[in-house]
Protein backbone atom coordinates (compact mmCIF):
# COMPACT_ATOMS: atom_id res chain seq x y z
CA UNK A 1 0.00 0.00 0.00
CA UNK A 2 1.05 3.58 -0.49
CA UNK A 3 2.59 5.49 2.38
CA UNK A 4 0.93 7.89 4.79
CA UNK A 5 0.70 11.63 4.70
CA UNK A 6 3.57 13.52 3.04
CA UNK A 7 5.94 15.60 5.14
CA UNK A 8 7.12 19.05 4.10
CA UNK A 9 10.62 18.85 2.67
CA UNK A 10 11.44 22.54 2.43
CA UNK A 11 11.71 25.26 5.07
CA UNK A 12 10.91 27.79 2.34
CA UNK A 13 7.21 27.03 2.82
CA UNK A 14 7.37 28.33 6.38
CA UNK A 15 8.41 31.81 5.24
CA UNK A 16 11.31 32.07 7.72
CA UNK A 17 12.23 35.53 8.97
CA UNK A 18 14.99 37.12 6.90
CA UNK A 19 14.00 35.38 3.65
CA UNK A 20 13.73 38.16 1.12
CA UNK A 21 12.05 36.20 -1.65
CA UNK A 22 11.54 32.77 -3.12
CA UNK A 23 10.76 31.50 -6.58
CA UNK A 24 7.90 29.09 -7.18
CA UNK A 25 5.92 27.76 -10.13
CA UNK A 26 3.22 25.23 -11.02
CA UNK A 27 3.78 22.33 -13.43
CA UNK A 28 1.01 20.27 -15.03
CA UNK A 29 1.87 16.64 -15.80
CA UNK A 30 -0.46 14.61 -17.99
CA UNK A 31 -0.74 10.96 -16.92
CA UNK A 32 -2.18 7.88 -18.57
CA UNK A 33 -5.11 5.98 -17.08
CA UNK A 34 -2.65 3.67 -15.26
CA UNK A 35 -1.01 6.80 -13.73
CA UNK A 36 2.15 6.41 -15.80
CA UNK A 37 3.70 9.67 -17.06
CA UNK A 38 2.63 10.77 -20.54
CA UNK A 39 4.02 14.31 -20.94
CA UNK A 40 4.20 17.72 -19.30
CA UNK A 41 1.77 20.33 -20.60
CA UNK A 42 3.67 23.30 -22.01
CA UNK A 43 0.73 25.57 -22.85
CA UNK A 44 -1.32 25.35 -19.64
CA UNK A 45 -2.77 28.76 -18.75
CA UNK A 46 -3.42 28.69 -15.02
CA UNK A 47 -3.54 32.33 -13.92
CA UNK A 48 -7.07 31.82 -12.50
CA UNK A 49 -6.83 28.08 -11.77
CA UNK A 50 -7.87 26.96 -8.28
CA UNK A 51 -7.79 23.66 -6.41
CA UNK A 52 -10.71 23.47 -3.97
CA UNK A 53 -11.30 21.06 -1.10
CA UNK A 54 -14.62 20.70 0.72
CA UNK A 55 -14.98 18.00 3.38
CA UNK A 56 -18.75 17.73 2.90
CA UNK A 57 -18.97 17.85 -0.89
CA UNK A 58 -19.82 14.70 -2.86
CA UNK A 59 -16.64 15.30 -4.84
CA UNK A 60 -14.22 16.64 -2.23
CA UNK A 61 -11.58 18.06 -4.54
CA UNK A 62 -11.98 20.00 -7.79
CA UNK A 63 -9.69 21.86 -10.16
CA UNK A 64 -11.13 24.74 -12.15
CA UNK A 65 -9.77 27.41 -14.44
CA UNK A 66 -7.03 25.59 -16.39
CA UNK A 67 -7.00 26.21 -20.16
CA UNK A 68 -4.71 24.51 -22.67
CA UNK A 69 -3.24 25.88 -25.87
CA UNK A 70 -3.45 24.15 -29.28
CA UNK A 71 -0.33 22.01 -28.86
CA UNK A 72 -1.50 20.53 -25.56
CA UNK A 73 -5.11 20.29 -26.77
CA UNK A 74 -3.97 18.10 -29.66
CA UNK A 75 -2.15 15.69 -27.32
CA UNK A 76 -4.61 15.44 -24.43
CA UNK A 77 -7.30 12.77 -24.65
CA UNK A 78 -9.81 13.70 -21.90
CA UNK A 79 -11.30 10.19 -21.91
CA UNK A 80 -8.10 8.48 -20.76
CA UNK A 81 -5.69 11.13 -19.53
CA UNK A 82 -5.40 12.46 -15.98
CA UNK A 83 -3.92 15.76 -14.82
CA UNK A 84 -1.46 16.09 -11.92
CA UNK A 85 -0.47 19.65 -10.91
CA UNK A 86 2.76 20.14 -8.97
CA UNK A 87 3.73 23.17 -6.90
CA UNK A 88 7.50 23.60 -7.33
CA UNK A 89 9.91 25.72 -5.24
CA UNK A 90 13.26 27.04 -6.36
CA UNK A 91 15.14 24.57 -4.13
CA UNK A 92 13.70 21.69 -6.19
CA UNK A 93 11.09 20.46 -3.72
CA UNK A 94 7.61 19.91 -5.09
CA UNK A 95 4.12 19.06 -3.87
CA UNK A 96 1.55 17.27 -5.97
CA UNK A 97 -1.89 18.87 -5.76
CA UNK A 98 -4.09 15.88 -6.52
CA UNK A 99 -4.92 13.70 -9.51
CA UNK A 100 -7.84 14.78 -11.68
CA UNK A 101 -10.18 13.48 -14.36
CA UNK A 102 -11.48 15.78 -17.09
CA UNK A 103 -15.17 16.68 -16.95
CA UNK A 104 -17.26 18.12 -19.81
CA UNK A 105 -14.26 19.26 -21.88
CA UNK A 106 -14.80 21.98 -24.47
CA UNK A 107 -12.70 22.65 -27.58
CA UNK A 108 -13.14 26.28 -28.62
CA UNK A 109 -11.80 27.09 -32.07
CA UNK A 110 -10.14 30.50 -32.23
CA UNK A 111 -8.28 31.97 -35.20
CA UNK A 112 -8.19 28.56 -36.84
CA UNK A 113 -6.66 26.80 -33.80
CA UNK A 114 -8.31 24.43 -31.32
CA UNK A 115 -7.93 24.98 -27.57
CA UNK A 116 -9.06 22.89 -24.58
CA UNK A 117 -10.86 24.00 -21.44
CA UNK A 118 -12.44 21.84 -18.78
CA UNK A 119 -13.25 21.57 -15.12
CA UNK A 120 -11.59 18.58 -13.45
CA UNK A 121 -12.60 16.37 -10.52
CA UNK A 122 -10.69 13.99 -8.32
CA UNK A 123 -11.12 10.22 -8.49
CA UNK A 124 -14.02 10.13 -6.04
CA UNK A 125 -16.28 10.15 -9.11
CA UNK A 126 -15.04 6.59 -9.76
CA UNK A 127 -16.32 5.42 -6.36
CA UNK A 128 -19.58 7.35 -6.80
CA UNK A 129 -20.86 4.94 -9.48
CA UNK A 130 -23.65 2.48 -8.49
CA UNK A 131 -22.76 -1.16 -8.06
CA UNK A 132 -24.50 -3.52 -10.50
CA UNK A 133 -25.38 -6.04 -7.79
CA UNK A 134 -26.28 -6.09 -4.13
CA UNK A 135 -23.52 -5.99 -1.53
CA UNK A 136 -23.29 -8.06 1.62
CA UNK A 137 -20.86 -8.91 4.40
CA UNK A 138 -21.30 -11.71 6.89
CA UNK A 139 -21.38 -11.14 10.65
CA UNK A 140 -18.11 -10.04 12.26
CA UNK A 141 -16.39 -9.41 8.94
CA UNK A 142 -13.13 -7.45 9.00
CA UNK A 143 -13.65 -3.96 7.60
CA UNK A 144 -10.23 -3.23 6.06
CA UNK A 145 -10.25 -6.18 3.61
CA UNK A 146 -13.81 -5.22 2.62
CA UNK A 147 -12.72 -1.65 1.85
CA UNK A 148 -9.76 -2.86 -0.21
CA UNK A 149 -11.98 -5.26 -2.16
CA UNK A 150 -14.48 -2.50 -2.98
CA UNK A 151 -11.67 -0.30 -4.27
CA UNK A 152 -10.25 -3.18 -6.32
CA UNK A 153 -13.62 -3.57 -8.08
CA UNK A 154 -12.90 -0.31 -9.91
CA UNK A 155 -9.18 -0.88 -10.46
CA UNK A 156 -7.80 0.91 -7.40
CA UNK A 157 -5.08 -1.45 -6.22
CA UNK A 158 -3.20 -1.61 -2.93
CA UNK A 159 -0.34 0.49 -4.34
CA UNK A 160 -2.82 3.36 -4.79
CA UNK A 161 -4.20 3.20 -1.24
CA UNK A 162 -2.75 4.90 1.85
CA UNK A 163 -3.85 3.41 5.16
CA UNK A 164 -3.22 5.42 8.34
CA UNK A 165 -3.53 3.79 11.78
CA UNK A 166 -6.54 1.63 10.94
CA UNK A 167 -7.94 -0.38 13.84
CA UNK A 168 -8.83 -4.08 13.30
CA UNK A 169 -12.54 -3.27 13.36
CA UNK A 170 -15.24 -5.74 12.33
CA UNK A 171 -18.90 -5.51 11.46
CA UNK A 172 -21.57 -6.57 13.95
CA UNK A 173 -23.49 -9.77 14.55
CA UNK A 174 -25.97 -8.98 11.77
CA UNK A 175 -25.12 -9.28 8.06
CA UNK A 176 -24.35 -5.96 6.41
CA UNK A 177 -26.33 -5.61 3.18
CA UNK A 178 -27.00 -2.93 0.58
CA UNK A 179 -29.19 -3.27 -2.52
CA UNK A 180 -28.00 -3.10 -6.13
CA UNK A 181 -27.56 0.50 -7.24
CA UNK A 182 -25.87 1.60 -4.01
CA UNK A 183 -22.62 3.42 -4.79
CA UNK A 184 -19.29 2.10 -3.59
CA UNK A 185 -18.69 5.47 -1.96
CA UNK A 186 -21.80 5.04 0.20
CA UNK A 187 -20.90 1.47 1.20
CA UNK A 188 -17.32 2.46 2.03
CA UNK A 189 -18.50 5.50 4.02
CA UNK A 190 -20.77 3.23 6.07
CA UNK A 191 -17.95 0.82 6.83
CA UNK A 192 -15.52 3.63 7.62
CA UNK A 193 -18.03 5.18 10.03
CA UNK A 194 -18.45 1.82 11.81
CA UNK A 195 -14.65 1.66 12.23
CA UNK A 196 -14.32 5.22 13.56
CA UNK A 197 -12.66 6.51 10.39
CA UNK A 198 -12.98 9.49 8.10
CA UNK A 199 -14.98 8.84 4.93
CA UNK A 200 -12.75 7.55 2.09
CA UNK A 201 -11.08 10.35 0.14
CA UNK A 202 -8.27 10.96 -2.32
CA UNK A 203 -5.19 12.85 -1.14
CA UNK A 204 -2.64 15.13 -2.78
CA UNK A 205 -0.77 12.15 -4.26
CA UNK A 206 -3.95 10.83 -5.83
CA UNK A 207 -4.06 7.89 -3.40
CA UNK A 208 -7.24 6.64 -1.79
CA UNK A 209 -6.84 7.54 1.89
CA UNK A 210 -8.27 5.33 4.65
CA UNK A 211 -7.62 7.19 7.88
CA UNK A 212 -8.77 6.78 11.47
CA UNK A 213 -10.09 9.88 13.21
CA UNK A 214 -7.46 11.00 15.77
CA UNK A 215 -8.67 10.77 19.35
CA UNK A 216 -8.34 13.16 20.99
CA UNK A 217 -7.99 15.58 18.11
CA UNK A 218 -6.98 18.37 20.48
CA UNK A 219 -3.60 16.74 21.15
CA UNK A 220 -3.01 15.04 17.79
CA UNK A 221 0.06 15.98 15.77
CA UNK A 222 -1.07 18.69 13.30
CA UNK A 223 -0.49 18.38 9.57
CA UNK A 224 0.35 22.09 9.35
CA UNK A 225 0.53 25.00 11.80
CA UNK A 226 -0.23 28.69 11.35
CA UNK A 227 0.90 31.29 13.86
CA UNK A 228 1.54 35.00 14.16
CA UNK A 229 4.96 36.63 14.09
CA UNK A 230 7.60 37.54 11.51
CA UNK A 231 7.21 34.28 9.55
CA UNK A 232 3.40 34.13 9.70
CA UNK A 233 1.60 32.94 6.57
CA UNK A 234 -1.70 34.49 7.74
CA UNK A 235 -2.87 37.53 5.79
CA UNK A 236 -3.28 40.49 8.11
CA UNK A 237 -6.85 41.30 9.26
CA UNK A 238 -8.28 38.21 7.52
CA UNK A 239 -9.36 36.25 10.64
CA UNK A 240 -13.10 35.93 11.29
CA UNK A 241 -14.61 33.73 14.02
CA UNK A 242 -18.21 32.51 14.06
CA UNK A 243 -20.34 29.72 15.50
CA UNK A 244 -23.18 27.39 14.54
CA UNK A 245 -25.19 27.74 17.74
CA UNK A 246 -28.54 27.10 16.03
CA UNK A 247 -27.61 23.73 14.54
CA UNK A 248 -24.58 22.33 16.38
CA UNK A 249 -25.50 18.96 18.03
CA UNK A 250 -24.28 18.14 21.53
CA UNK A 251 -25.11 14.42 21.37
CA UNK A 252 -24.27 12.04 18.51
CA UNK A 253 -26.42 8.90 18.57
CA UNK A 254 -25.30 5.96 16.41
CA UNK A 255 -27.76 3.14 15.73
CA UNK A 256 -26.72 -0.27 14.43
CA UNK A 257 -28.37 -3.69 14.31
CA UNK A 258 -27.73 -7.26 15.42
CA UNK A 259 -28.46 -10.68 13.93
CA UNK A 260 -31.74 -10.75 15.87
CA UNK A 261 -32.71 -7.45 14.24
CA UNK A 262 -32.46 -5.76 17.63
CA UNK A 263 -30.90 -2.34 17.61
CA UNK A 264 -27.54 -1.60 19.16
CA UNK A 265 -26.83 1.99 20.05
CA UNK A 266 -24.06 4.13 21.37
CA UNK A 267 -23.63 7.84 21.79
CA UNK A 268 -21.04 10.51 22.33
CA UNK A 269 -21.74 13.72 24.21
CA UNK A 270 -19.90 16.90 23.38
CA UNK A 271 -17.52 17.63 26.28
CA UNK A 272 -18.86 19.83 29.06
CA UNK A 273 -16.30 22.55 28.32
CA UNK A 274 -17.78 23.11 24.83
CA UNK A 275 -19.99 26.21 24.59
CA UNK A 276 -22.90 24.21 23.12
CA UNK A 277 -22.67 21.24 25.52
CA UNK A 278 -25.67 19.92 27.44
CA UNK A 279 -24.12 21.27 30.61
CA UNK A 280 -24.01 24.79 29.10
CA UNK A 281 -27.26 24.83 27.12
CA UNK A 282 -29.42 22.72 29.41
CA UNK A 283 -30.98 20.56 26.69
CA UNK A 284 -29.94 17.95 24.16
CA UNK A 285 -29.50 18.62 20.47
CA UNK A 286 -29.25 15.09 19.06
CA UNK A 287 -27.88 14.05 15.69
CA UNK A 288 -28.75 10.51 14.61
CA UNK A 289 -26.25 8.50 12.59
CA UNK A 290 -27.13 5.07 11.16
CA UNK A 291 -24.23 2.61 11.08
CA UNK A 292 -25.49 -0.80 9.99
CA UNK A 293 -21.98 -2.24 10.17
CA UNK A 294 -21.32 -1.30 13.82
CA UNK A 295 -20.51 -4.46 15.80
CA UNK A 296 -21.85 -3.55 19.25
CA UNK A 297 -22.59 -0.66 21.57
CA UNK A 298 -18.89 0.16 21.95
CA UNK A 299 -18.43 0.25 18.17
CA UNK A 300 -21.46 2.55 18.01
CA UNK A 301 -19.85 4.82 20.60
CA UNK A 302 -16.59 4.94 18.62
CA UNK A 303 -18.55 5.72 15.47
CA UNK A 304 -20.43 8.45 17.34
CA UNK A 305 -17.20 10.09 18.42
CA UNK A 306 -15.89 9.90 14.86
CA UNK A 307 -19.11 11.49 13.62
CA UNK A 308 -18.58 14.35 16.05
CA UNK A 309 -14.97 14.82 14.97
CA UNK A 310 -15.93 15.09 11.29
CA UNK A 311 -19.25 16.93 11.54
CA UNK A 312 -19.60 20.16 9.56
CA UNK A 313 -22.03 21.38 12.24
CA UNK A 314 -19.30 21.62 14.90
CA UNK A 315 -19.78 24.74 16.99
CA UNK A 316 -16.75 27.01 16.51
CA UNK A 317 -15.64 28.13 13.06
CA UNK A 318 -12.70 30.26 12.02
CA UNK A 319 -12.19 31.72 8.57
CA UNK A 320 -8.82 33.08 7.58
CA UNK A 321 -6.59 33.69 4.56
CA UNK A 322 -2.98 32.61 4.13
CA UNK A 323 -0.30 32.75 1.51
CA UNK A 324 -0.68 29.76 -0.87
CA UNK A 325 0.30 26.60 1.00
CA UNK A 326 0.66 23.44 -1.12
CA UNK A 327 0.83 21.30 2.02
CA UNK A 328 -2.96 21.59 2.39
CA UNK A 329 -4.75 18.26 1.98
CA UNK A 330 -8.03 16.58 2.87
CA UNK A 331 -9.33 16.23 6.45
CA UNK A 332 -6.25 17.95 7.79
CA UNK A 333 -5.59 18.81 11.39
CA UNK A 334 -4.47 22.43 11.45
CA UNK A 335 -2.91 24.04 14.48
CA UNK A 336 -4.24 27.59 14.21
CA UNK A 337 -2.75 30.07 16.70
CA UNK A 338 -1.96 27.26 19.12
CA UNK A 339 -5.25 25.30 18.93
CA UNK A 340 -6.02 22.24 16.81
CA UNK A 341 -8.80 22.59 14.24
CA UNK A 342 -9.94 20.40 11.36
CA UNK A 343 -10.02 22.03 7.97
CA UNK A 344 -13.51 22.19 6.53
CA UNK A 345 -12.59 23.71 3.18
CA UNK A 346 -9.85 25.63 1.38
CA UNK A 347 -9.12 27.06 -2.06
CA UNK A 348 -5.54 27.02 -3.33
CA UNK A 349 -4.82 29.33 -6.30
CA UNK A 350 -2.35 27.67 -8.67
CA UNK A 351 -0.58 30.95 -9.28
CA UNK A 352 2.21 32.16 -6.98
CA UNK A 353 1.42 35.39 -5.17
CA UNK A 354 -2.28 34.66 -4.66
CA UNK A 355 -4.23 34.23 -1.44
CA UNK A 356 -5.65 31.03 0.02
CA UNK A 357 -8.92 31.19 2.03
CA UNK A 358 -9.59 28.54 4.70
CA UNK A 359 -12.57 27.47 6.82
CA UNK A 360 -11.76 25.39 9.90
CA UNK A 361 -13.86 23.94 12.74
CA UNK A 362 -12.81 23.36 16.33
CA UNK A 363 -13.59 20.03 17.96
CA UNK A 364 -13.66 20.17 21.77
CA UNK A 365 -12.16 17.35 23.77
CA UNK A 366 -12.42 16.60 27.51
Amino acid sequence: MAGGRPVSGSSLLDLPAGLGQRAESVRFDVLNADRSFAFTATQAEASVATVSWDANATTNRTLRGVNFGPRDAARIDPTVHRLAPFWVLDDGTQWQQGLYLFSSPEFPRLAGQTFLRSDLYDQSVILAQPRESSYSLGPYSQILPALLALAAEVGIGAQQIAVDALSPATTGSAPYTKPAGTTRADVMADLCAAAGMYPPYFDNQGNLRLRSVPNPLSSAAPDVAYSTGPSSRIVRDSIVTANNLATAPNRYLVIGSTSSSAEVTGYFDVPANAPHSFERRGFRVVKRVDAQGAADSEACRVAAQAAYATDFDAYDEVRYVTAPDPRADGFQITNFLGTNYREQSWQLPLAPGGQMPHVARKVYQP
